[in-house]
């Protein structure tokens, strides 16, 4: 068929750069709801504030494991994404021990969730300024071992 997708060369939808950083925001969108928890007395309406920020986690996880490989030459990608994954322990690492001295404090779980609410934020906002164009990236000189 002439109109359809298929017969035409060109590719169709969006380029790697907008699809990425669209889906990117998205998941960015949906940390900050979560920040509504501590003053939110319905438990349905706790479930559905805590699915979406585990949706919008869980997104967001998948999208930045994913970014390297738009990135980076097949033969830097193990590292890279090893770095990524070390990266996401340290932060787990963190996160722990925050929330459990907060809670020692008698804070609660407000700063905790605070601060996970603005992390997709500030994270997706650094993407987008240090990554203008999502592409693959070329390097004129051999990394030594």
């Amino acid at each position: 068929m002439a109109g359809s997708p298929a017969a035409s060369s060109r590719p169709v939808g969006r380029s790697v750069d907008a699809a990425r950083k669209i889906a990117l925001g998205l998941s960015a969108a949906c940390m900050p709801w979560v920040m509504l928890a501590p003053s939110t007395a319905s438990v349905a309406a706790i479930i559905a504030i805590f699915s979406l920020a585990f949706f919008g986690q869980q997104s967001w996880s998948t999208l930045v494991m994913i970014l390297p490989t738009d990135l980076a030459p097949r033969s830097a990608l193990g590292r890279l994404a090893g770095l990524v994954g070390l990266g996401g322990a340290f932060g787990g690492i963190v996160m722990g021990q925050a929330a459990g001295w907060a809670l020692d404090a008698g804070l609660g779980y407000t700063p905790v969730l605070t601060v996970a609410a603005t992390l997709h934020l500030i994270a997706f906002a650094l993407i987008c300024l240090s990554i203008p164009r999502v592409s693959r990236l070329t390097f004129t000189r051999k990394a030594v071992p």
